[in-house]
C-alpha cells in the first residue's frame, strides 16, 4: 500500500499527527526595520515584546499561531513562529474578561492574508542560515527510572543526541517536566529552506515533524 502523504496548507494542522507545538526559529542579515514597517504598515501595533498571534480552525479544533521577532545585532533580526495545537486563550494566557479579551486580541490580531504576506517578504530576505525546527510532544514517560526523586531531588530534564551509523549527530532530544506532565522536543540537526510565494511554505518541515513523531511513537509502544 502506498503511504498517505499529508498535506499542509499555511496553516498546519498540528494535533493531526501528534504534536503538542512546531517551532520555527530563522535569523535575517539586517531587516529588522523592514520588519517593523511591515507591522506598522497592516496596523497591528505590536507590543514591546515584539509578538503578533491569532487562532486558526482546524478539524481538531483551535489552534494557534504566534510570530516573536527581536533585534539580535546591528540591525538583524532574530524571528520565532510558533504553530501550537491549543487555542489561543491557553497558548497566550489570555484574560477571561471578555472585553479585555477582545482588546488583547485586537491589539494583536493576525490574519491570514497578512501572515502569507510576511511569509512572502522573509523569502525575499537575506537569511545567513535555513530555517531550525524544533517539535514537542506530550510524553507518557517520566525520568524516575534513570534518577529517583526524593524529597529533597527531582529529576527535570535530561537531553541526549542520536546519531547516524557514521557518528554523525541527526538530532537532540530533550526530556523535561513541564507541570504534571512530560515533554519531548526533538531538534533535527538539519535546516529547512524557506520556498517563495508558496501557499504551504511550511509543508516540509510539517512533514518532517509529522514523520518522526510517528518513528517515535511507534518505537515507544
Amino acid at each position: 500500500m502506498e503511504k498517505e502523504t499529508r498535506t499542509a496548507p499555511l496553516y498546519p494542522d498540528i494535533a493531526a499527527c501528534g504534536m503538542r507545538d512546531m517551532q520555527l526559529h530563522l535569523h535575517t542579515t539586517g531587516g529588522l526595520e523592514q520588519i517593523e514597517d511591515f507591522w506598522q504598515r497592516h496596523d497591528l501595533e505590536p507590543s514591546t515584546a515584539r509578538l503578533v498571534f491569532s487562532g486558526y480552525k482546524t478539524t481538531g479544533g483551535q489552534q494557534t499561531v504566534a510570530i516573536r521577532w527581536a533585534r539580535s545585532h546591528a540591525a538583524c533580526c532574530d524571528i520565532h513562529i510558533t504553530f501550537d495545537a491549543r487555542p489561543p486563550k491557553v497558548v497566550m494566557r489570555l484574560p477571561d474578561e471578555l472585553s479585555e479579551r477582545e482588546e488583547v486580541e485586537h491589539r494583536h490580531r493576525l490574519s491570514e492574508d497578512v501572515f502569507q504576506e510576511f511569509v512572502n517578504l522573509l523569502s525575499t530576505m537575506k537569511l545567513p542560515g535555513k530555517i531550525t525546527a524544533q517539535y514537542t510532544i506530550l510524553w507518557k514517560e517520566s525520568l524516575d527510572s534513570l534518577v529517583r526523586a526524593t524529597e529533597r531531588i527531582r529529576p527535570t530534564s535530561l537531553s541526549f543526541n542520536v546519531v547516524d551509523n557514521k557518528g554523525k549527530t541527526v538530532f537532540r532530544m530533550t526530556h523535561r517536566a513541564e507541570g504534571q506532565s512530560w515533554l519531548l522536543v526533538i531538534e533535527p540537526a538539519w535546516g529547512f529552506k524557506l520556498p517563495k510565494n508558496d501557499p504551504a511554505p511550511f509543508a516540509k518541515i510539517y512533514e518532517t515533524g509529522c514523520s518522526l513523531v510517528e518513528e517515535l511513537r511507534g518505537k515507544s509502544k
